[in-house]
């Protein structure tokens, strides 16, 4: 696993710090769950392992003892959106992210600034790749004619520009395809994708809808075949998608 992942980390990543979460919600479960806290202290060396100095490992720990309900009085989890909105980390550290991710507006949104800046996620179980229905797209409900809130951040990514979009639709098509021989929906075979990939790639697809949540749940009793992997891999590498996926400013920002 520690050599596949290594495989994710580039030397834009490595030039940043890498910056290790470390947090529990109360003082006795700093006092009682010692073995934890351990745990969490230890994924500074996977940092290592991966690629980056001793000395670039950030531990961020002064949030110990505190709720994690929301970012009042945590100046740590604070201190660590306030870093990777600035590209300062090629890398997050913690603990059950992927839980905390679910179950927490905060870390959401952490996940979402992680995203806009490619800041790799890692946790003890393994990668989790943000927004793994392409903002939406890979849902096979958005084409050139949608029109998105004025607040939508997509609203500013060339990618989502109505002439991206519709040349992108030829991906979207591929999942469409498989999907209708599957008897599925498009965004269930985008989220078994990613979980045919390997065991510890933890998908987070977002909703505040409960027929979407149900649906992108639904992806962990569909199991693509190795043709049909193998079908959508193959079409995929030999597209070319139109658009940068961040606007300029952010992609200057990130190095990439």
């Amino acid at each position: 696993m520690m050599m596949e992942l290594g495989n994710k980390v580039t030397a834009v990543h490595l030039k940043r710090a890498a910056y290790l979460y470390v947090r529990q919600s109360t003082l006795r479960q700093v006092v009682e769950h010692t073995e934890s806290t351990k745990r969490q202290y230890a994924l500074k060396q996977r940092a290592v392992q991966l690629g980056w100095r001793p000395e670039q490992v950030v531990v961020i720990d002064n949030d110990l003892g505190e709720s994690g309900a929301s970012t009042v009085d945590r100046d740590g989890f604070q201190r660590l959106v306030a870093e990777v909105s600035m590209g300062r980390a090629g890398i997050v550290l913690g603990l059950e992210v992927s839980r905390l991710a679910r179950n927490s507006a905060d870390w959401h949104r952490l996940l979402e600034i992680c995203a806009f800046n490619d800041t790799l996620i890692l946790d003890e179980d393994g990668v989790v790749p943000f927004s793994p229905l392409g903002a939406g797209f890979l849902t096979g409900q958005i084409d050139e004619n949608t029109k998105f809130d004025p607040t939508d951040f997509r609203n500013n990514v060339p990618r989502f520009s109505p002439e991206a979009r519709k040349a992108n639709m030829v991906l979207v098509d591929l999942v469409k395809s498989v999907a209708e021989r599957k008897g599925i929906t498009p965004a269930q075979v985008a989220l078994d994708w990613l979980l045919a990939r390997k065991p510890w790639i933890v998908p987070i697809p977002g909703t505040t809808k409960l027929k979407r949540l149900e649906e992108n749940l639904g992806a962990v009793d569909v199991e693509l075949t190795e043709s049909d992997l193998k079908e959508i891999d193959e079409l995929a590498s030999k597209l070319k998608l139109e658009g940068a996926r961040l606007p300029e400013a952010a992609l200057s920002m990130t190095g990439h």
